[in-house]
């Protein structure tokens, strides 16, 4: 069985790229992956963060992430080889768990503490590790919404 990735990480990336593309510049690619899931706000990652935060406060993480992310790049690799690199990098790392998405790449970028979105997240309190957590509680609630009462 091929493990890939999910379509809302894919047009993430790729959005990135182009957008990468656009600008011009080099920019930390991990956060201009992080812009753009923040962009995407039908992704389950997007879904997390905003039960962890106020709307402005997303809003917030947002304007200060836009603002240093196209400016504090340090990447060197081409932004399509990076992705397509980064892609195989978070299958190997999290494809037991079934198809690669959203929430493993904010996962990943959380971990990393030289991006700039593990920095800003941490100034509102939101680590990799209560990320986990909070996909953990929803997915939970999920599943006992989903559960069927006995009939009685």
């Amino acid at each position: 069985m091929k493990i890939g990735i999910s379509k809302s990480l894919e047009s993430a990336m790729a959005q990135a790229v182009f957008n990468t593309a656009q600008v011009g510049t080099r920019c930390s690619l991990k956060d201009c992956l992080m812009l753009q899931i923040l962009a995407a706000e039908g992704s389950k990652a997007f879904n997390v963060l905003k039960s962890m935060l106020q709307d402005w406060q997303l809003h917030q993480v947002r304007l200060r992430l836009e603002r240093v992310a196209y400016r504090m790049g340090h990447d060197t690799a081409s932004p399509d080889l990076f992705y397509k690199g980064y892609s195989e990098r978070l299958i190997e790392r999290f494809g037991g768990e079934g198809r690669v998405s959203t929430i493993h790449a904010v996962t990943d970028i959380l971990e990393d503490t030289t991006t700039q979105s593990s920095r800003i997240f941490a100034l509102y309190n939101i680590t990799a590790e209560q990320f986990v957590m909070q996909v953990e509680r929803s997915e939970n609630r999920e599943e006992r919404e989903y559960e069927v009462a006995p009939a009685t």
